[in-house]
C-alpha cells in the first residue's frame, strides 16, 4: 500500500485574517472556558461556584473530580471573602477557567487584603489530637486546597492579589 504525502503549504484551516504561526498560538493556547466578575458576598459565591462545577463537567471533568475542584473553590472564595474583604460586599473578585490540554487553570484575583506575608500558608493538617474543647478553629482549609490541586501559586501586585490553582482534567472512563 502506497502511502501519499500532503503537499507542503500553508494549513487549509488557517483562522480567518491569520497566518500560519498566528493559527498555530492559537491552536495551542489555554481555551477560556469562564470568566466572570462577582462581589465579595457568601450568596455570589454560591452562584459562581455552581457556575464553576457546570463549567468543569460540561469540557469532561468526571463527576467526583468536578465535586474537589467545587470544594476546593469554595474554600479558596470564602476565604477572599472572610479575610481579604471582612465579610463585606465591598470588594471585587475576578474568577477565570482556562484548560490547557490536560489541566484546568483557575485564577482568582481580588482587590481585597493581601495574604499574611504575601504567600500562601503552608497547608499543614490542624490538630486534631486533643480533646474536642481544644479542637483548632482553623487551620483545616489550606490543608483541604493543597491535597486537591495539582499545584497553587500566589501574587499581589498593583493592590491585586492572585490565587491561581491548577487541577487535573480527569475525564470520565
Amino acid at each position: 500500500m502506497a502511502l501519499s504525502r500532503k503537499q507542503p503549504g500553508p494549513p487549509a484551516d488557517l483562522l480567518p485574517g491569520c497566518n500560519a504561526l498566528d493559527t498555530m498560538i492559537a491552536m495551542c493556547a489555554p481555551k477560556t472556558l469562564l470568566s466572570v466578575s462577582l462581589q465579595s458576598s457568601p450568596d455570589a459565591v454560591r452562584d459562581v461556584l455552581a457556575r464553576v462545577a457546570q463549567t468543569v463537567a460540561a469540557a469532561g471533568q468526571n463527576p467526583t473530580a468536578t465535586n474537589n475542584i467545587e470544594l476546593a473553590m469554595a474554600e479558596a472564595l470564602n476565604n477572599v471573602v472572610e479575610h481579604s474583604f471582612h465579610e463585606t460586599a465591598k470588594g471585587q473578585i475576578l474568577v477565570e477557567i482556562t484548560l490547557d490540554e490536560d489541566v484546568f487553570c483557575i485564577s482568582i484575583r481580588h482587590d481585597g487584603t493581601p495574604m499574611p506575608g504575601m504567600r500562601l500558608p503552608e497547608g499543614r493538617p490542624a490538630n486534631v489530637g486533643v480533646d474536642s474543647a481544644n479542637l483548632p478553629e482553623g487551620g483545616f482549609g489550606w490543608f483541604l486546597i493543597r491535597s486537591l490541586v495539582l499545584d497553587a501559586a500566589y501574587t499581589h501586585r498593583d493592590n491585586w492579589s492572585e490565587l491561581v490553582l491548577r487541577f487535573a482534567r480527569l475525564p470520565e472512563g
